[in-house]
């Protein structure tokens, strides 16, 4: 578990910072490392974080920075204007995703204990035919100074982890629902975080692409794969309605989904942005993942690569040299399901 003390202690230095620092950029990073550190405390004293949601809302102590954030909060236009070209292929790709059939959902396995929990994903590491990636993924597992797991840590989509990365520390903590699968993936992160020395990899969520891909490889592994290709639909459909202007909660109907465009959009926030492009990043990670699969050998060692190539900051990572084009991508938000059931029946499927 974290080190309360430890957290109370780095909250501090970073207030220190903050009174010294002049750039713009250099303090709306402080400042979001700031809000991170106060979830974390929020965690540790039990209230419930709903992980999707803005931290700044949910509490008295949170309130404190509800004004210091108001001056940020012209950045989200800006953001949008920034990616509009990404965020329309990103909307082509929620969008046909919103428009499939899920699986029939599967009873989902929970850890008994944190110990549990921790074991499975070693257990998993040690199938691996990477030894590099086997150990990495271990000696983070039992390193649980940096990892808090909880009895129930989720939102209303299931999204129940979450990696808080310090560069000015060169740290990285985990909080995590008993969810193997969650846990792994979140290592995966804190892996990605010290391969590129804490370099704030490139382009927006892009991160999530390695994180997602051993995700759903160990879950399909272990014959769960609909569950994670479900949640990866209804998170579709529920970025739909965000965008749209409406709550999560209420999920539009087909013909709305069909005849909605990208000029459409009413909701430009940071929240927008970030599920559009997290929604990219979760199915580029889902090819890498149907790769393994095929050739875990091949797959592994296309993913190692992936996984340590530093992409120029803020330029679009390109994962062609891996045969992942934008062409491949469409074709698998709309045949994710299909191609998916084939390799549950026959272990084999589409390969690239």
């Amino acid at each position: 578990m974290w080190d309360k003390k430890d957290l109370e202690a780095k909250l501090r230095y970073l207030n220190d910072l903050l009174k010294n620092a002049k750039d713009k950029d250099k303090k709306y990073k402080i400042f979001n490392n700031r809000v991170a550190i106060i979830e974390m405390l929020e965690l540790l004293d039990g209230r419930k974080i709903k992980i999707y949601n803005s931290p700044l809302w949910l509490s008295t102590t949170k309130l404190s920075l509800k004004r210091e954030k108001k001056q940020y909060d012209n950045n989200e236009s800006v953001l949008f204007n920034k990616y509009k070209e990404d965020l329309k292929f990103a909307f082509i790709l929620c969008k046909n995703i919103a428009l499939l059939q899920p699986f029939e959902w599967q009873e989902e396995h929970l850890s008994k204990s944190k110990e549990e929990c921790i074991m499975e994903v070693i257990d998993f590491a040690k199938t691996l035919q990477d030894e590099e990636l086997k150990k990495d993924i271990i000696n983070i597992a039992k390193d649980t100074s940096h990892i808090a797991l909880f009895d129930n840590l989720e939102d209303e989509i299931n999204v129940s982890g979450r990696n808080y990365r310090f560069p000015i520390f060169k740290e990285c903590y985990i909080s995590c629902s008993l969810n193997s699968s969650t846990l792994l993936h979140e290592i995966v992160h804190t892996i990605d975080a010290k391969n590129k020395d804490y370099y704030e990899n490139s382009y927006p969520y892009s991160y999530e692409v390695p994180s997602y891909a051993l995700q759903i490889y160990k879950s399909i592994k272990e014959v769960n794969l609909n569950n994670e290709i479900n949640i990866l639909i209804y998170l579709c459909k529920r970025t739909m309605s965000i965008i749209s202007g409406k709550s999560p909660s209420i999920l539009l109907p087909r013909t709305t989904i069909e005849n909605y465009a990208f000029e459409n959009i009413t909701n430009k926030s940071l929240t927008s942005i970030e599920l559009l492009l997290t929604l990219k990043s979760i199915l580029i990670g889902t090819i890498f993942a149907k790769k393994i699969l095929d050739n875990e050998e091949e797959g592994l060692r296309e993913y190692k690569e992936m996984i340590g190539t530093k992409f120029p900051k803020d330029e679009l990572p390109d994962y062609s040299r891996w045969g992942i084009t934008n062409e491949v991508i469409i074709d698998y938000s709309k045949n994710l399901t299909s191609y998916f059931s084939e390799y549950q029946k026959e272990r084999g499927g589409k390969s690239l």
